[in-house]
């Protein structure tokens, strides 16, 4: 299993844009500062599973980490982005973390409704996909919090849709943004459904024996690899960059 290392993202001021780009989240950084060195890092990324894949990217693909707050929803989230600019296939990135999503935060959504409803109430796909301002990319948000998330990601319907939307978008790349492995049991459920497995590691946050369970847990067949987030050496040597500190999961 290969490590390849993405650098510390520095929380980023807003760059000038379009209205409505203020409720964008600023470590977005595929999206609002496409040429910073922070996006170069996830283009790299990119780069390395189309080289390790022959050039296809596997789909539906997995993004998870062992524990929360360690940068997986930042990795889908831009890594979805990245893809939808420069190789103009269409993605579609879905929050399946029913428990603390943040997708939809990320480009600026307030709490819509999404995977959970579709789930429990029936609601048709169509209705709950939502566009982002980059024109290749839709997102399918989490919804609202459901009291038994496990079981939802678990279910026949949630398989049945991840046959659904790869059979009929097969034009479009889609990216899963797991729960964590480590804390639920949602992450390893729903690898069965994928072609692939990115894990989001933190440097010098990831216990180690957490890290071979989610390893042994998940498969070393599915396994695409793992990308190291906060790396600090990357930064020093690009002294304008401080350290990444936004927190996910509320700082968890």
């Amino acid at each position: 299993m290969s490590v390849e290392k993405i650098p510390s993202i520095p929380r980023m001021p807003l760059p000038q844009g379009k209205a409505g780009d203020a409720r964008i989240h600023p470590n977005l950084v595929s999206l609002l500062a496409p040429q910073s060195f922070e996006a170069e890092q996830i283009k790299l990324l990119k780069a390395q599973i189309l080289y390790r894949t022959a050039g296809v990217i596997p789909s539906p693909m997995a993004v998870t980490s062992a524990l929360p707050g360690e940068g997986k929803s930042f990795i889908s989230a831009n890594l979805a982005v990245s893809i939808a600019q420069e190789l103009d296939r269409h993605v579609l990135l879905i929050d399946c973390d029913l428990r603390k999503p943040g997708i939809h935060s990320l480009f600026g959504f307030a709490d819509p409704p999404g995977l959970s409803e579709f789930l429990t109430q029936g609601t048709a796909l169509s209705d709950l996909l939502l566009r982002t301002r980059e024109r290749c990319l839709s997102i399918l948000p989490a919804g609202a919090l459901p009291p038994n998330p496990s079981e939802l990601l678990s279910s026949r319907k949630m398989a049945d849709l991840l046959i659904e939307v790869s059979a009929r978008y097969k034009d479009r790349v889609i990216i899963l943004d797991t729960p964590p492995v480590a804390m639920t049991a949602e992450g390893n459920t729903l690898a069965q459904f994928v072609e692939a497995v990115l894990l989001v590691v933190k440097h010098n946050g990831t216990p180690k024996d957490q890290l071979k369970e989610l390893v042994k847990r998940m498969g070393t067949e599915k396994i695409l690899g793992a990308v190291l987030n906060n790396v600090d050496k990357y930064a020093q040597s690009y002294g304008r960059y401080r350290k990444y500190q936004e927190k996910y999961y509320g700082g968890a």
